[in-house]
């Protein structure tokens, strides 16, 4: 009981203290006419080991590393509601087999582009927290295509396509509670509807179809953010994912590859800096905590286990 009234006086305390937001908040939703460009370019390694369920096979070590640029263009239509456009890319993406002399290969390029909205019902100045909702829709424009590793010269690249388009619906509550401190909420669900993916063979083989059925998942996320004085700015956040199982089968053998559902966390902290009133600088560092979960690829059950990745780099916001 203590902890709960604890709580509602925290929140009570922070709505009655709302501030101003500025550009560089986390709670600032773009006014009236106004454009935003935000642009990141970050440096990421994912590693995971595959380990074959009562197969005499050794467990093999795999690591993805690349460079991965995102980018958000915004653009308000009123001071409640607005509409962005986001293009991702990967670069020099290296996929190899840890400790083997197999070739490497890579899997770069446009990643499905996002369409959102977001409309904000609440705003703290009347009501004393910042209500939003949105949603986001990925659309791919391109065939999904995954490479893969073979014997020397035998290797064939892939692309950073998703087979399924998505559709994602989202909410956020947050304030700023006074001068130097904010918060903000999320939660979310998106559905991924069914498609298809092209998985390269090695050495001229032949290229397995495989078809995916459409999957749910879902996401709590919770941020923090420190500006002690207007120019410099602090943000922590963390993101539950839960990923649904996903079933798919490959057309050629009319074989089931299916994925179990998983828990994956993700830690994220931003360091920004306003070099004049509408152009910040950023420093981004990420770190995820990923559960262990099994697969069943042509009737092979292998265990995906010790899986980490860690990213870093740099980013700019500008506001017209």
């Amino acid at each position: 009981m203590k902890m709960i009234i604890a709580a509602v006086g925290f929140l009570l305390a922070a709505t009655a203290g709302a501030q101003e937001l500025k550009f560089g908040d986390l709670n600032y939703f773009l006014k009236q006419g106004q454009f935003s460009l935000t642009a990141d370019m970050n440096h990421g390694t994912y590693r995971f080991k595959t380990s074959p369920v009562g197969a005499n096979t050794p467990s093999v070590t795999k690591q993805s590393e690349g460079y991965y640029l995102t980018t958000k263009y915004s653009y308000a239509l009123t001071n409640r509601f607005n509409l962005f456009l986001g293009l991702n890319y990967q670069y020099d993406v290296i996929n190899k087999v840890v400790g083997s002399n197999a070739e490497r290969f890579n899997q770069d390029g446009l990643n499905n582009p996002i369409l959102g909205a977001n409309f904000r019902l609440f705003n703290q100045e009347t009501k004393g927290v910042n209500l939003d909702f949105g949603a986001v829709a990925r659309i791919g424009i391109e065939s999904a295509e995954v490479g893969t590793v073979g014997a020397v010269k035998g290797s064939k690249d892939g692309n950073a396509a998703n087979g399924r388009n998505s559709l994602e619906l989202n909410t956020r509550a947050g304030t700023k509670w006074n001068e130097a401190n904010e918060w903000f909420v999320t939660a979310g669900i998106i559905y991924n509807k069914a498609g298809d993916y092209k998985i390269h063979t090695p050495n001229n083989g032949v290229n397995r179809d495989v078809d995916v059925e459409s999957s749910w998942d879902s996401f709590v996320s919770a941020a923090y953010q420190y500006r002690p004085v207007n120019e410099f700015m602090m943000a922590l956040s963390l993101t539950a994912n839960r990923v649904d199982k996903i079933d798919s089968t490959e057309t050629n053998s009319n074989s089931s590859m299916d994925e179990n559902a998983h828990f994956d966390y993700e830690f994220a902290f931003n360091a920004k800096y306003l070099i004049c009133e509408n152009f910040i600088a950023k420093f981004n560092y990420g770190q995820s905590l990923l559960s262990d979960y099994d697969v069943e690829i042509l009737g092979t059950e292998t265990e995906i286990q010790n899986r980490h990745r860690r990213s870093f780099g740099l980013g700019v916001d500008f506001l017209f």
